[in-house]
């Protein structure tokens, strides 16, 4: 896929996270006489995949987008704002480093903190030519990432270090101007190492199988490939 083909996917798969969290929910009664508010979408197709490293499709990075949080997230203009981090990435003048700042308040579904370490992994798992990840090449411009994309070097030389729980240092092999949109896309996203290695062959085939960081959990989600129906459900630790 050629950078402006991705780009325009990348603003088509968030656009549709705008419409669901920025107050559109139904804030009448309910049938049962309970004030719950409930917002109901329809899909075209089922989910193809609720993995981070596999998804490759719009329905796939809607949810993600709704179940996860990367570093930024596109605002309505579609410009990369502060999502799980505290202020946008200090950059140095070469444009080859990203120094990244954290949210320390930001929390997995399961009451766990979201750390560098999550990224660190979660990057890695992805370029790893193990895991067959179609948007691998995406990590061709972090450094070391065409080398390990052919078998060539180790994941763990990724040019991403976890400086401290909080703190991420990023290194790219040649200046990107459209890296800071990379890091609002869902291949980019934080994954929860001891969740995935736990899950094994099963991880993300169901809602059950995964944890989340975003504004929703998944719930209700049987199979990926299968499935045409399932539920956000707002993530208490979010």
């Amino acid at each position: 896929m050629k950078k402006g083909k991705l780009l325009g996917f990348m603003v088509g798969s968030t656009v549709f996270l705008t419409a669901c969290t920025t107050g559109n929910t139904a804030d009448s009664e309910q049938e049962d006489g309970s004030n719950e508010k409930v917002f109901n979408l329809s899909v075209v197709q089922e989910m193809p995949s609720a993995d981070l490293s596999l998804a490759t499709d719009t329905i796939s990075f809607t949810a993600l987008n709704n179940v996860y949080e990367g570093i930024y997230r596109l605002d309505e203009n579609n410009e990369p704002q502060p999502a799980g981090t505290a202020e946008m990435a200090d950059v140095s003048e070469d444009g080859l480093t990203y120094n990244i700042t954290l949210r320390e308040d930001a929390k997995w579904s399961n009451g766990e903190p979201v750390t560098a370490d999550d990224y660190v992994y979660g990057w890695q798992r992805t370029v790893n030519p193990e895991t067959a990840a179609e948007y691998a090449y995406l990590y061709g411009y972090v450094e070391n990432g065409n080398d390990i994309i052919e078998g060539e070097k180790d994941p763990s030389e990724l040019g991403i270090t976890a400086v401290n729980d909080h703190e991420l240092e990023v290194n790219l092999d040649t200046p990107t101007p459209f890296f800071d949109n990379l890091l609002a896309f869902p291949s980019f996203f934080p994954q929860p190492q001891e969740v995935v290695e736990e899950k094994g062959d099963t991880y993300a085939e169901t809602s059950d199988d995964s944890i989340y960081n975003g504004p929703f959990s998944l719930t209700e989600f049987d199979g990926a490939g299968s499935d045409t129906e399932w539920s956000y459900t707002a993530n208490e630790e979010y």
